[in-house]
């Protein structure tokens, strides 16, 4: 059969791009304006919608960056990432404004149920088990049953059993709050309008359950993991509670984020001397431990330090020393965080005969944190060994081994923050 060929009219000539060049209805489309296309007059009016020119609008400048870049595939890869990363959050935005069950903070309120649950479930099986060997343990220890009102008594050390009780109730309590606020999320047919308001980015009405919330996982945590607490000898309440408290603390984050209100760990990060961050992170812990230490003080005539084997007691003076070194750690902190906003010059003082002294804060940071690095790895070389007094699951443990890692860390960003200094003197 022989073959017919057809002659058309050549295509315009290719762009940059080497793509055929665009006709004027096409650069219309692209760019999103549609006020100057015309349909064709020979059938019904068409229109173009919204989503269709989402789909294909494109900012003015990207065809000149597309030209100047031809040829780097690196380049159009960015490109192509950068935009779907910003398609994904206004698609998350927008689903977050419309839908709280795609509330970016949902994610917070479920981990939260699940350690609730973990919390309540072990803190009910430590207290069924221990009970049977009550007996045994007081047997064991020589304990009259004069002291029963107070503790109970387990194989690993005594629980108040006030706190026992409140253990059970708080994680009773946060399973309850957790699972209320998911299936107000998910409500559709009682009351979906009131729990959108509710629920909505930026709403006030879940920033002060927050808030509250926020309060009592802070009580929890003196409830779960302080001194003769039941996460001091049960390692799932202990860490169940912390869990539960950071996830509050995130989630009041994300709330801000979604107001379009500034966060602290933004500022912190944003902030002129870069140690800030790391000396903001190690007051996390020494308030930590300070304030773990202080409620050993409180309750020092229930508690049994040992050292070495042998039982520890310490007078008055002595608890005072103690208490003084941990909150002289919180007020560096404060101090250091200070300075580094407010002195950015140097202090020079000019003596008789010519002599200058030259007084920098970036030189005595530098000393502080080599003088803290020190002091904590003696803490942990005396107090943390397999003799020494903090030992086991408690807040001072992990108080302790945390400020030495950041004071570590800040130790490691002066060094670099200063690299290109000729001198801090």
């Amino acid at each position: 059969m022989p073959t017919r060929i057809v002659l058309r009219e050549p295509t315009a000539a290719p762009s940059r791009l080497g793509l055929p060049a665009s006709t004027p209805e096409e650069e219309v489309i692209r760019s999103g304006d549609n006020s100057l296309f015309t349909p064709p007059r020979s059938g019904p009016p068409t229109r173009v919608t919204s989503s269709q020119r989402k789909v294909v609008g494109f900012r003015s400048s990207i065809l000149r960056d597309f030209s100047s870049h031809h040829g780097d595939d690196d380049y159009f890869e960015d490109f192509i990432r950068q935009d779907e990363a910003a398609e994904k959050r206004r698609l998350q935005l927008h689903l977050s404004g419309e839908d709280i069950r795609a509330s970016p903070r949902l994610l917070g309120y479920l981990f939260g149920a699940i350690a609730s649950l973990v919390m309540l479930t072990s803190v009910v099986q430590f207290y069924t088990r221990e009970e049977k060997t009550f007996l045994e343990v007081v047997k064991l220890r020589n304990e009259t049953r004069s002291s029963a009102h107070k503790f109970f008594q387990t194989i690993n050390g005594p629980v108040y059993i006030w706190k026992l009780w409140a253990c059970i109730g708080v994680a009773s309590a946060g399973v309850l709050m957790f699972v209320l606020i998911l299936l107000m999320h998910f409500d559709t047919i009682c009351f979906p309008k009131v729990w959108f308001q509710v629920f909505r980015d930026g709403s006030l009405a879940e920033r002060n359950i927050l808030f509250a919330m926020l309060l009592f996982w802070c009580g929890a945590l003196h409830i779960n993991t302080a001194s003769l607490s039941v996460g001091e000898v049960q390692a799932n309440v202990f860490f169940t509670t912390w869990i539960v408290f950071v996830c509050t603390v995130l989630n009041m984050g994300v709330w801000r984020q979604s107001a379009n209100l500034p966060r602290l760990t933004v500022k912190v990060l944003t902030h002129h001397r870069e140690t800030t961050y790391n000396w903001t992170w190690t007051l996390v812990f020494v308030l930590l431990t300070a304030g773990a230490g202080t409620d050993l003080y409180l309750h020092r005539q229930d508690v049994q330090l040992r050292y070495e084997g042998q039982r520890l007691v310490l007078d008055e003076w002595q608890w005072t020393r103690v208490l003084v070194m941990l909150w002289s750690e919180v007020f560096l902190c404060l101090l250091a965080i200070f300075f580094n906003h407010v002195w950015s010059t140097a202090l020079k003082f000019n003596f008789p005969g010519g002599c200058r002294f030259v007084l920098n804060w970036r030189s005595l940071e530098g000393l502080l944190i080599l003088g803290d690095v020190g002091f904590k790895f003696w803490m942990i070389l005396t107090a943390t060994g397999a003799d020494g007094v903090i030992t086991g699951l408690n807040n001072v443990y992990f108080g302790v081994f945390g400020s030495f890692f950041n004071i570590v860390f800040t130790f490691g960003t002066w060094l670099r923050e200063n690299k290109d200094i000729d001198y801090i003197i």
